[in-house]
């Protein structure tokens, strides 16, 4: 009991509580410095990963930036393509109104020069003469389909054609009976027919 007295006055002594508090001070100090270090480890590791991530992230950007390139390119690619294959349509089908106009107006011109032919007028010229006038009126009707259900004809080319052909199947109505008359002064009134089929077969620039 003596013993044990001696020590706890002994240790109450006020040095000694300093000291100890001293102690226990650079105790604290050193868990602080342990604690900071590895937050310093942590933090170095995440500056690290975050790095890597923004060297990860610029990569990606490029192959992005590289991706949308090739995708306009092919974008314009396709865009050419489709109006190619759009030219090929639209001359497609002006085309056919072109060949149809053309083979009537041929038409046309022969059975006037087939009814102006001198010479007597016998029974198989004038049967050859109402067959050309039949090949012409047959003519018609593909004609005004095909200039009505195109939908590659301007508005005034599908107008022009269809008084054309109105006119015409009018007079080829009537038996003609040799008189080139009616077909010249028709001819006359559409003086620019062949101009306006030629245009037609070309195809227009978008």
């Amino acid at each position: 009991m003596q013993v044990l007295k001696a020590f706890l006055d002994f240790i109450r002594k006020p040095e000694w509580v300093a000291a100890v508090a001293l102690l226990i001070q650079c105790f604290i100090l050193w868990l602080q410095y342990r604690i900071l270090h590895q937050h310093g480890e942590t933090m170095k590791e995440h500056a690290e990963i975050a790095k890597a991530q923004a060297g990860t992230a610029e990569l990606i950007g490029k192959a992005l930036e590289q991706h949308a390139k090739i995708l306009g390119e092919q974008a314009k690619i396709t865009e050419s393509q489709f109006k190619f294959q759009r030219r090929i349509e639209v001359h497609a089908a002006r085309e056919k109104v072109y060949e149809q106009l053309l083979d009537l107006h041929s038409s046309l011109l022969l059975l006037v020069a087939r009814i102006e032919t001198p010479g007597e007028r016998y029974p198989p010229r004038e049967a050859e003469e109402m067959m050309a006038q039949g090949q012409a009126v047959a003519a018609i009707l593909p004609n005004q389909k095909t200039v009505l259900i195109s939908p590659h004809l301007t508005d005034e080319e599908r107008e022009y054609f269809k008084h054309y052909l109105g006119d015409l199947s009018g007079i080829l109505a009537n038996n003609l009976q040799g008189r080139a008359q009616p077909l010249k002064d028709f001819l006359a009134k559409y003086k620019g027919i062949l101009e306006m089929i030629l245009k037609v077969g070309l195809t227009p620039e978008e």
